[in-house]
């Protein structure tokens, strides 16, 4: 999602030119104005860029590998459990007397 953020940023700052060239509409006005909006989402793209990077060299790795350690868990629980349950029935017959 960031990368596509930054992509619509990259474009928009760079479709954003100065209307106003003429030095007579005020040079600290309306220009200043459409080169800072031009500058916010230059930087804006770059932030994307870096947080995109920094989520999936971060959270997401991590996520992945906790994941596998997840199912690695449950298929051991599975594999004990039928086991321990074997084992469990096995002493309960010397206590319980098997229902007819």
């Amino acid at each position: 999602m960031q990368k596509a953020q930054a992509k619509e940023f990259t474009k928009l700052s760079k479709t954003l030119e100065v209307p106003f060239k003429n030095a007579e509409l005020a040079p600290d006005g309306l220009t200043v104005i459409w080169q800072a909006m031009r500058d916010k989402t230059a930087q804006m793209a770059t932030f994307y860029t870096e947080e995109s990077s920094l989520t999936k060299a971060g959270p997401i790795t991590n996520l992945i590998r906790l994941k596998g350690d997840i199912k690695k868990h449950l298929q051991d629980l599975d594999k004990e459990g039928v086991q321990g349950s074997k084992k469990l029935n096995k002493r309960m017959d010397k206590f319980v007397l098997p229902l007819i």
